[in-house]
């Protein structure tokens, strides 16, 4: 949807509302994603010699696609810090009547939002229990149906070492699920402190809903008087009474990078509309929800975090400084989790959301073989310059074998390098002894053609018709 909407003009000219760069910015990076302007990479297997192509992709955290390569790698670090303990799963949810200012200053509001949720259920273990506990906040600004909703799920370890550090204290789950209140009144007196101090020192632009201080002050004296949603989660009494512990680490994974919605939601395309699945937490039940093609790309583009803004953080026990000698610590007094948990926890984030291992940053210019699975090695880096028009050259010499216009891939190639030589550099270095790269972009043609019509016997397969067209010769 949209690179459909990109085609159409410039998004800061298409959607009046879409006029920051950073959101111009990211919806230019996902529509490019993995379509050859960003570049792509040629591999070859030192197994089976066999080659593969691919297209690089965004990298950037609101791409549903790049959302699986964050969480797997996120997912993995993740387990390394699991205790041998249960955890809570605290939701804080911020009142719909702030929306307007939140999103005219989303780097202020949701810092201190994060910073009153972690200073709340700090405070409260400490008071209560007196331990420090582990804790991995998540933010969310969205709602199932793209609406603004702006929730923090943090992730707390229902326990805490000491202040001393040489002890381990429990934290009563159901008393804490019984403090839910409590927690949501903490909350809410810490928040307005902060967004009151902001007001004073002058550091929040006003939103059109709210154009004076006066509506401002009005807005949040309705919402003071209001009770604040929390929702505190624990452990099963049944999961519990079999001696099972919750490793909610695991849970949090599927939080941390992707956006408001993904392509598995999205159900039509069709006239200028788009129709996608939204769960109903009232009903329980799945809805079908309809936008105009403009109306899902504000909303959708209302979703982009503002630069430098984490999408998580983590405190207490799982703080990033000193954590390694913490934990150590910790798994001394609780004992390591089994290797039954963590493969239970694995298999929480990763069911559903397989990762193909491509791209990963920590694992250089190497991906699978898809043939012997042996790790390949990176042989060509291609610029986006060159990639997009060798692949419109062999969208248009597959069409060419598949028509019988041409008998081999070569053949197919000089074809349309010869018609479009006065237009592109690229054409022309595809011509026979033209230039000395003449040999490499062949092959890289080559590789593109042949997965270009594998692909397209697959999808002839799955559509029920087994026989898809031959492989061309070379």
């Amino acid at each position: 949807m949209i690179r459909r909407q990109q085609r159409r003009g410039r998004w800061d000219e298409q959607y009046p509302a879409i006029q920051d760069s950073r959101r111009v910015k990211v919806l230019g990076l996902l529509s490019a994603c993995r379509r050859g302007q960003l570049g792509a990479r040629q591999y070859r297997c030192g197994q089976c010699d066999n080659q593969r192509v691919t297209l690089n992709s965004c990298s950037d955290r609101h791409c549903p696609d790049c959302a699986r390569q964050s969480r797997y790698l996120w997912h993995r670090d993740v387990l390394n810090w699991s205790l041998n303990c249960d955890y809570l799963h605290i939701v804080v949810t911020l009142p719909h009547e702030l929306n307007d200012l939140i999103a005219a200053n989303r780097g202020e509001l949701l810092r201190l939002l994060f910073r009153c949720v972690q200073e709340v259920l700090l405070e409260l273990a400490a008071q209560r229990y007196g331990c420090t506990p582990g804790l991995i906040a998540v933010l969310h600004t969205w709602g199932k149906k793209l609406n603004r909703h702006f929730h923090l799920h943090t992730v707390m370890t229902a326990g805490g070492l000491s202040k001393d550090g040489q002890s381990w204290i429990h934290i009563d789950q159901e008393q804490m699920q019984a403090a839910n209140e409590e927690i949501a009144r903490r909350f809410k007196t810490k928040y307005l402190r902060g967004v009151r101090k902001a007001l004073r020192k002058a550091k929040l632009v006003m939103p059109e809903s709210l154009p004076d201080d006066q509506a401002v002050q009005e807005m949040l004296r309705i919402i003071e008087g209001k009770d604040w949603i929390t929702h505190v989660g624990a452990t099963q009494q049944s999961q519990r009474d079999a001696g099972q512990q919750r490793m909610s680490l695991s849970y949090v994974g599927r939080y941390v990078a992707g956006t408001a919605i993904g392509d598995g939601r999205i159900m039509s395309m069709e006239d200028d509309r788009v129709t996608f699945a939204a769960f109903d937490y009232r009903t329980r039940q799945t809805d079908e929800l309809a936008m105009s093609d403009s109306q899902f790309v504000t909303a959708f583009s209302d979703h982009i975090l503002p630069l430098r803004l984490r999408r998580f953080r983590m405190s207490g026990i799982f703080a990033p400084q000193g954590r390694g000698p913490r934990l150590a610590k910790c798994r001394k007094l609780l004992g390591a989790p089994t290797q039954q948990q963590l493969d239970e926890a694995s298999d929480e984030t990763q069911a559903g959301d397989a990762f193909d291992g491509e791209d990963m940053e920590d694992e250089g210019s190497y991906v699978p073989c898809p043939k012997c699975e042996k790790k390949m090695q990176m042989q060509l880096a291609f610029d986006g310059s060159v990639i997009v028009p060798l692949l419109a050259i062999t969208a248009a010499a597959t069409g060419l074998l598949q028509r019988g216009a041409a008998q081999t891939i070569q053949q197919a190639v000089a074809i349309v390098a010869a018609a479009g030589q006065k237009h592109s550099v690229v054409h022309r270095a595809l011509l026979p002894g033209r230039f000395e790269t003449h040999s490499d972009l062949i092959s890289t043609v080559e590789i593109l053609i042949a997965d270009r019509l594998s692909q397209q016997e697959a999808e002839a397969s799955s559509r029920g018709h087994p026989r898809g067209p031959p492989e061309a010769p070379r």
